[in-house]
């Protein structure tokens, strides 16, 4: 039972910012005692394997070229439908990015692929993304030989590729200059598209980064080189596309991002900020370095895709520099980090500790009320890895389990089960390993939800 001060804590995060929150407060951190199997059992449902043949001129199967049945597939999504969205290498040679309608679909549609060229655009040759929003739109970013975009696809059953920022744009609020190339991104259920983008004011001499953020009334910056950054008493370098990481977008517009390169400041770089989308916001910090956590102070942070809710709230893991060492938490502002999972507590439904020879955990998401992560474990032979959900349910926090080694497959046994994502009733990830095999893409339901009726 979580004591009252947390459950007051929690409730006034609740009232405040419209999600529920998990972990613990006042230095609280709770140990979760493993749920039985019977609750948390749930069934894997295949949405792609290596070998498949995929919807592209020539029949190509998803498999890297040349290597038969390898890993070819990155960063999947999934809507709150079961709807999936993921990249993949082809048998040809090429490159693709694909849709596929719930887990009742036998078939995949074509987004975008390496040797089809974008209408009014150009012929990609690589992508960053793509993302998904709770309801389905799609954005990615499409690069080519001479120039970049960001694409959204409102509507991914009828696939029409709308570019909202290109290479040579007026990039707003630099003065004229003009976007060069574009680097990971976010999308939200309005279609509204937070992306991080390189811009040029010389045509081509010096660079400088951003982020910036899409709406109906137009592109907007959410931070540009030199900007200050609060907490640190620095400012953005901003001059390559690495110099920041994320972004994360949530429905009200809030934008977080991480800033790894911070002029004179560079114990505080990969510090994450948030600028609220509401009007005359300004930039302020949401997760610094060196800030405390667990007991020990933080060196080192990580975010998954989704990985801001509305309130706003961001799910983060973080090593340390304390004894836990490593730790999965959420953070909302005006609110100091809180704990969910920490290493070394128990894995629900086996007799393994969330540890491993080095950080366990992975970059967490988060949607609806539940964090999501996954995580190497110790201790158990048959479970040395699986799928968490960390979340408060009936007054207590609640870890459950979404998928453990052990667990059937639908083809095959799991191998190494990563490139996770979730959204409000799904989780999605990949089985990368082969032998035991096969690869491919998979979705579970999050423990305690069922599916959500079709509406897309």
């Amino acid at each position: 039972m979580v004591s009252k001060t947390v459950l007051r804590w929690l409730t006034l995060a609740i009232t405040r910012f419209g999600v529920i929150l998990i972990a613990a407060a006042g230095g609280f951190i709770f140990n979760p005692s493993p749920l039985s199997a019977a609750e948390e059992d749930s069934s894997a449902i295949t949405v792609v394997l290596a070998g498949d043949v995929a919807p592209t001129s020539g029949s190509p199967t998803f498999n890297v070229s040349g290597v038969p049945l390898e890993d070819p597939f990155d960063e999947p999504m999934v809507a709150s439908n079961g709807n999936v969205v993921f990249i993949s290498d082809l048998s040809d040679g090429n490159e693709g990015i694909f849709f596929k309608k719930n887990n009742k679909s036998a078939s995949f549609k074509l987004i975008s692929a390496t040797n089809v060229a974008i209408p009014g655009a150009f012929t990609p040759d690589d992508y960053d993304g793509p993302a998904m929003s709770q309801n389905g739109k799609i954005a990615f970013v499409a690069s080519g030989s001479s120039a970049d975009a960001v694409v959204r696809v409102k509507d991914p059953n009828k696939g029409t590729l709308e570019i909202i920022a290109k290479t040579g744009d007026t990039a707003p609020g630099t003065g004229g200059a003009k976007f060069d190339d574009f680097d990971d991104l976010a999308v939200n259920d309005k279609g509204d598209v937070a992306f991080i983008a390189t811009y040029t004011p010389d045509g081509g001499s010096t660079f400088k980064t951003g982020v910036f953020l899409s709406t109906k009334k137009g592109i907007v910056p959410i931070v540009l080189k030199g900007d200050a950054l609060p907490g640190t008493g620095g400012t953005a370098d901003g001059t390559f596309a690495a110099d920041f990481d994320g972004p994360w977008l949530n429905n009200k517009d809030d934008v977080a991002f991480a800033a790894d390169d911070i002029d004179a400041f560079p114990s505080f770089e990969g510090s994450i900020f948030l600028k609220r989308g509401k009007k005359g916001a300004t930039l302020e910090s949401l997760l610094l370095m060196g800030s405390t956590v667990a007991g020990g102070s933080v060196t080192s942070i990580g975010v998954g895709r989704p990985g801001l809710v509305n309130g706003p709230a961001l799910a983060f893991t973080a090593e340390t520099s304390g004894p836990v060492e490593s730790v999965v938490g959420v953070v909302v502002p005006g609110f100091p980090p809180l704990v969910c999972v920490k290493r070394g507590d128990s894995a629900p439904d086996t007799t393994a500790t969330f540890d491993a020879g080095e950080a366990p955990f992975g970059n967490p998401t988060i949607s609806n009320n539940a964090i999501e992560f996954h995580s190497d474990l110790l201790g158990d032979a048959a479970n040395p890895q699986g799928i968490f959900t960390c979340t408060i349910f009936k007054k207590k926090l609640d870890v459950r389990e979404a998928v453990l080694i052990s667990d059937p497959k639908p083809t095959g046994s799991w191998g190494n089960i990563e490139e996770d994502s979730s959204s409000n009733v799904w989780i999605v990830f990949v089985d990368e390993d082969n032998p035991p095999g096969p690869v491919g893409v998979f979705i579970t339901k999050k423990p305690g939800h069922e599916p959500t009726k079709d509406k897309n």
